[in-house]
């Protein structure tokens, strides 16, 4: 019987809490450890009352578990599980031991440019990998980028991420205010890939100048700056570094690169072009295959991520027509045949009898809503001081020069 304290020397079933590493508005996290194995783990902890409580919570946290599910790439969280005990939702993850970019920014300074890049490789094979599977991120930034003591970088936390539906743009607007694209900002419908490339071009400047591009104690002003596309490079970068920076940060969506105009720019593919996963060539080709009996588990998974209700996406799947659903379905066939029998067994649980919720995106936001949407986020009101935790970043690291032009 799952112990439901989350006390230090506690646990969920085989999993014994450690210690907390950090909490938000609908979960708390925990460093844990798998008392069978002896391998240490994240516990991404959701009570049920609350989700009980905010019914949209409880559909993403659904559509959360089932794109991780999707998602198999060395530079993304891995989701080992999920726990279901009478009154917690528990989520088992992969644990990083060098904490979050973020932090490492803020203790170290700026990176220079070969460390920058090592991380923004990672970074970009990461978001590519969700793109080539149809999901987009919605949330990058310093904070959702975990790292290993021996260099790796994970991205992590995809509570806000969303399918991509080849005929269709996204319309809510989410994310965090210094990292969002224009777009998103005005309310407009968006491509959720160049929304995500905007996203990554400004984490590259963080990297590479421990500062934001765009910044103000205002958050209307904020917006406004983010909405202008206007920014300096400080001049101690390399033009390929600033190149790169410029075409990724533009304010015109259909004028940013491809991810693939990114992997062939001579900053990125410097010393060496890197490898990339792709998407397994049976789960390409799965696109015209005819999917008489499909599994019901990953029809269910299809659905939490909004494909559709059960009846259409098993009507998709059996059809002769090609579909972005059928290679989706191959993929999580694909994952779930590298699970074991126990691993299968245990995320099922999570479903339950629960019905199906129809993931919509929200209708069109004007300006003062978004203001609305962002000023939640921080302690105070929308137009008000936003929290001082990002202007850590203005101040360099002990000895450190800070060349950085300001900002107007």
């Amino acid at each position: 019987m799952c112990n439901e304290s989350a006390a230090p020397g506690k646990g969920y079933g085989k999993y014994v809490v450690e210690e907390l590493l950090g909490k938000g508005s609908s979960a708390k996290v925990y460093a844990g450890r798998n008392a069978e194995t002896g391998e240490k783990v994240a516990l991404k902890v959701f009570k049920k009352e609350k989700l009980e409580e905010k019914p949209h919570l409880h559909t993403l946290l659904k559509r959360e578990m089932a794109l991780m599910r999707l998602l198999d790439h060395p530079n993304i969280i891995k989701f080992h599980e999920v726990i279901s005990t009478p009154n917690k939702i528990v989520l088992v993850l992969e644990y990083m031991d060098g904490g979050d970019m973020y932090t490492h920014l803020v203790e170290n300074g700026k990176l220079d440019e070969e460390e920058a890049l090592k991380y923004f490789r990672q970074l970009v094979a990461a978001v590519r990998h969700c793109h080539d599977r149809h999901v987009c991120h919605r949330d990058l930034k310093p904070e959702n980028l975990l790292l290993s003591k021996d260099g790796r970088l994970v991205l992590a936390d995809f509570g806000l991420s969303s399918n991509i539906k080849p005929t269709s743009l996204l319309a809510t607007c989410c994310g965090s205010p210094h990292y969002v694209a224009p777009e998103v900002l005005e309310g407009r419908l968006y491509n959720g890939r160049q929304a995500d490339m905007w996203a990554c071009g400004v984490i590259l400047y963080v990297l590479v100048t421990g500062s934001l591009p765009f910044d103000d104690d205002n958050l209307t002003r904020l917006m406004e700056k983010v909405r202008q596309g206007r920014f300096y490079v400080p001049m101690y970068l390399s033009e390929d570094c600033a190149g790169l920076i410029r075409m990724m940060v533009v304010k015109y969506p259909e004028a940013r690169p491809s991810m693939q105009q990114v992997w062939d720019h001579s900053w990125f593919s410097g010393n060496g072009r890197p490898k990339y996963k792709e998407v397994e060539e049976k789960c390409k080709h799965a696109a015209q295959e005819v999917f008489a009996h499909p599994d019901s588990e990953v029809v269910q998974w299809l659905t939490d991520m909004g494909w559709g209700t059960e009846s259409t996406v098993e009507e998709q799947l059996r059809s002769e027509e090609s579909s972005v659903v059928k290679i989706l379905y191959a993929s999580l066939c694909h994952n779930l045949d590298k699970s074991t029998s126990t691993e299968r067994k245990d995320r099922s649980s999570s479903h339950g009898s629960e019905g199906n919720e129809k993931n919509a995106e929200d209708g069109k936001n004007t300006l003062g809503s978004i203001v609305q949407i962002f000023g939640g986020l921080f302690t105070g009101n929308a137009g008000e001081n936003i929290d001082n935790r990002r202007d850590s970043f203005h101040e360099p690291a002990v000895g450190q020069k800070n060349t950085m032009q300001a900002i107007t």
